[in-house]
């Protein structure tokens, strides 16, 4: 590979994908856009995913090969970031892949923004896609539906596009639907947060905020294939409540640390996202066993565990109590027969 930086750098994490990572290796070999580079980077694979990746592949030195100790896909990324040399990053997970055209159609809309007064480029530009199941219970469990999002036309910050996404009830975290220029990353020093799952909940709503000008293509470039055993298909469980407690404990601090930097739509949209994310998290403990929750707040310190029984123990607790009320299952009974009319 020449000297010369690529357009655009795709960041692969790949762990025991030896099913799905030729699918999507192939669609970036594929690409009708060619200024690229992909860094795919072994998480500590135990199966053959790097063998088939590098037989999918075939020598094209566009694609470059990272190796580190298993460490989830947060650590991945953050590895992939490191090693990236492009102008523009983008993530995609190894058992999804792109449409032919979805660079073309990045780069085009790179282009048409041109560039501000001060020479600014288009920094953030969001995209969406189109899911697909293996199986159709997969898709009675967790049907996505990316098609209705409304447009937003023109280039504005990234705070005044995210409180209009919060605004219209379209807002998408996937770091998977976002292309990223390098600038947003170095200034910011924003990384994924590692040891977590549901990183992406803390990382887009804070790396937005730095774009000094940003867009959303209203195009399903990527597929995004929903299966068994994925993160997001299994069970919820105390995985799910003590990631979400850990990311909106460090989004609301991150969010009173940098409050002076903020247009107030986008603080008063980024309040409201943390407290869905704190609802979430709430509706989650009470698919947990409660010596589990108990376990798990005695390990926090003083003041995490004052914070883990105001926005997610006694939130939970308190629904409950009101579903179990006589008042609510009479009025719960009543409407059933308006529900069913609804659905038909």
């Amino acid at each position: 590979m020449g000297c010369e930086a690529p357009r655009i750098s795709v960041i692969v994490p790949c762990y025991n994908v030896q099913a799905y990572i030729g699918e999507c290796l192939s669609s970036l070999t594929g690409q009708t856009f060619a200024d690229f580079e992909v860094v795919c980077v072994d998480d500590g694979c135990t199966d053959d995913t790097m063998r088939v990746a590098r037989e999918v592949v075939q020598g094209d030195e566009r694609f470059v090969f990272v190796s580190r100790a298993n460490g989830g896909l947060s650590a991945a990324r953050n590895t992939g970031i490191d090693a990236a040399r492009g102008e523009y990053l983008l993530f995609l997970d190894s058992d999804d892949y792109y449409v032919p055209t979805a660079l073309e159609r990045l780069m085009a809309r790179v282009s048409e923004a041109g560039v501000d007064e001060d020479g600014v480029p288009l920094e953030y530009v969001d995209f969406t896609a189109e899911s697909f199941y293996e199986s159709s219970a997969l898709r009675k469990s967790n049907e996505e539906e990316y098609g209705t999002r409304s447009n937003i036309e023109g280039v504005m910050t990234g705070q005044a596009l995210f409180a209009r996404y919060q605004g219209m009830r379209q807002y998408i975290c996937s770091a998977c639907f976002h292309m990223l220029h390098r600038g947003l990353f170095e200034r910011s020093g924003i990384r994924f947060r590692e040891g977590i799952i549901h990183e992406d909940e803390l990382f887009s709503p804070m790396i937005i905020a730095f774009a000094r000008r940003a867009a959303f293509l209203n195009e399903p470039l990527y597929m995004r294939r929903m299966r068994e055993g994925s993160i997001m298909t299994v069970e919820r469980g105390l995985r799910n409540v003590s990631s979400f407690f850990a990311l909106t404990q460090e989004l609301y601090a991150w969010a009173h640390e940098h409050a002076s930097e903020f247009e107030p739509a986008y603080a008063d949209a980024l309040a409201q996202r943390i407290y869905e994310l704190r609802s979430i998290m709430a509706s989650d403990v009470r698919s947990v066993p409660e010596d589990d929750i108990a376990a798990f707040a005695q390990g926090l310190p003083a003041a995490d565990r004052m914070d883990f029984q105001m926005y997610a123990v006694q939130p939970a607790a308190w629904d409950a109590e009101v579903r179990n009320s006589h008042s609510y299952r009479l009025g719960h009974a009543l409407l059933a027969p308006v529900r069913l009319l609804k659905r038909k």
